[in-house]
């Protein structure tokens, strides 16, 4: 029995001392493959400076990239004055190849790292296969060709441009691409044939050659984009005369035309007044000149954004569009045929109008030998045409209104200002194919009020006829942004 237990006891002595002696081991495994590199029973520290001399090796493998006559045809195109190399030669390491050669020493670690049992058991279940794969560092790939084929990643594209000359001839200017070698395809290139043969050599093998991709970049806008938008020509224009002179007039009228001057509106949608003579107020500023103040013409700021506005609204009534939001000036206006003029009021009256062309449509407004004008760029069906038409369907009498002048002899009177006649018009838009009225609608109807006459009276102990009351209504301005009190 003691001899039994001797004998297992010594088995079991040799039994550790050989798992301790496998699990202390400082060579490699026998048969340990990386990528077809057989290291061999290499000691560990061997084998480190062994791979590392490798993967040295490779990093410093040159490698000819060239675009040949791609590279070549893209720098006429662009009219590039530098010249631009079809192909340059850089290291594996320039072009930003990376290696997994923490990720092989990561799986060798436990190997000889840690108790001899926990090593004896990681070489047990140790895999001999070993993968070395190569990866690109994106952002070093594209420094170094950004740096050689630098006439070419630099030149950026344009977009198209759309040109209205002074005889409203339409006019496009084409896009210009960029190209830009395509980093990603050269990565994946690269990639794909690494590590390959050069593994197995220590030293640099002969240049690789690399074809590289070129990237054509278009600009956001192209040619196809721009036309597509449907900005053909001249569609309607229309012009009023500037007659009440001055200059702070008619520098308000430029800053509303300059601020809406080329505004462009796509389909659907909508022009709002309000918006522009914010936005003019803002960049150009308001000058002294008479507007309106309840029916009346008033000292004030602002004076002739309306003639503006009423222009605008006389081109686009021309163009059947949708008229959202219009009122006609409470006194007649000398620039605007009765029912054709639209006002303008902050925070009462607006003046809008929709784009139903279906494509984008240009404003182009301006003041020109004496006028104000108003034009529209876009599309129009062919032989479509509109006429409009206003008609006064009645005229109001001015009422007369009396106030008490007790320094008057009893019994007479005297007229302080001349009342004017008020009017009702109706005003309708006729659309004409190919000349002939296939369909009409009435647009507006518009009253002018009739301005009262004022006539001061003494009438003794009897009272007045149609004596003036005091004005209830909120003050309105019009054709301006201020009244100069």
């Amino acid at each position: 029995m003691v001899k039994m237990i001797a004998v297992f006891t010594g088995i079991f002595v040799l039994l550790v001392m050989a798992v301790y002696g496998y699990g202390v081991n400082g060579r490699l495994p026998d048969g340990v493959n990386v990528s077809g590199w057989l290291p061999g029973k290499m000691r560990y520290p061997a084998f480190q400076k062994a791979l590392a001399s490798r993967l040295d090796a490779l990093d410093k493998q040159t490698v000819y990239v060239s675009g040949g006559q791609k590279i070549a045809d893209a720098a006429q195109e662009l009219g590039l004055a530098e010249p631009v190399r079809p192909g340059v030669t850089f290291t594996l390491r320039q072009l930003g190849v990376r290696w997994n050669a923490q990720e092989i020493e990561a799986e060798l670690a436990p190997l000889f790292q840690g108790t001899a049992w926990s090593r004896a058991r990681a070489r047990w279940r140790f895999e001999r296969e070993l993968t070395l794969t190569a990866r690109v560092d994106t952002a070093a790939l594209q420094r170094t060709v950004d740096a050689a084929w630098a006439p070419l990643q630099r030149t950026q594209p344009a977009d198209a441009e759309r040109r209205i000359t002074a005889g409203d001839r339409v006019v496009y200017k084409p896009h210009r691409a960029g190209y830009r070698v395509d980093t990603a395809k050269l990565a994946q290139a690269l990639t794909a044939r690494l590590p390959g043969p050069l593994w197995a050599a220590v030293q640099p093998a002969p240049p690789l050659r690399q074809e590289l991709a070129l990237r054509r970049v278009e600009p956001p806008l192209t040619l196809a984009k721009l036309q597509a938008r449907g900005v053909r020509g001249l569609v309607s224009a229309f012009s009023t005369p500037i007659r009440s002179k001055g200059a702070g007039r008619e520098h308000n009228m430029s800053a509303a035309a300059q601020q809406m001057y080329d505004m462009e509106l796509a389909p659907g949608a909508v022009f709002d007044y309000a918006r522009v003579i914010k936005a003019a107020e803002k960049n150009f500023g308001f000058r002294a000149a008479p507007v309106i103040l309840n029916g009346k013409m008033v000292p004030g700021v602002g004076g002739g954004i309306c003639q503006v506005s009423s222009t605008l609204y006389a081109a686009a009534l021309r163009l059947g569009l949708e008229i959202v939001e219009r009122r006609n000036h409470s006194l007649p206006v000398s620039y605007a045929t009765l029912g054709q003029d639209a006002t303008y009021a902050g925070g009462y009256i607006n003046f809008k109008f929709k784009n139903t062309t279906g494509h984008h449509l240009v404003i182009r407004t301006y003041l020109e030998d004496g006028r104000v004008v108003a034009k529209l760029f876009g599309s129009m069906p062919e032989g479509v045409s509109y006429d409009i038409v206003s008609k006064t369907v009645k005229t109001l009498a001015p009422k007369v209104k009396y106030v008490r002048n007790t320094s008057l002899p009893i019994g007479s009177e005297q007229v302080l200002q001349k009342g004017k006649e008020g009017y009702v018009v109706e005003t309708y838009r006729y659309k004409k194919m190919n000349g002939r009225i296939v369909s009409s609608e009435r647009i507006s109807k518009d009253t002018y009020k009739a301005q009262p006459a004022l006539v001061a009276a003494n009438t003794g102990n009897t009272p007045l006829p149609n004596p003036a009351e005091p004005r209830k209504e909120p003050d309105v301005i019009e054709d301006g942004v201020a009244v100069a009190w």
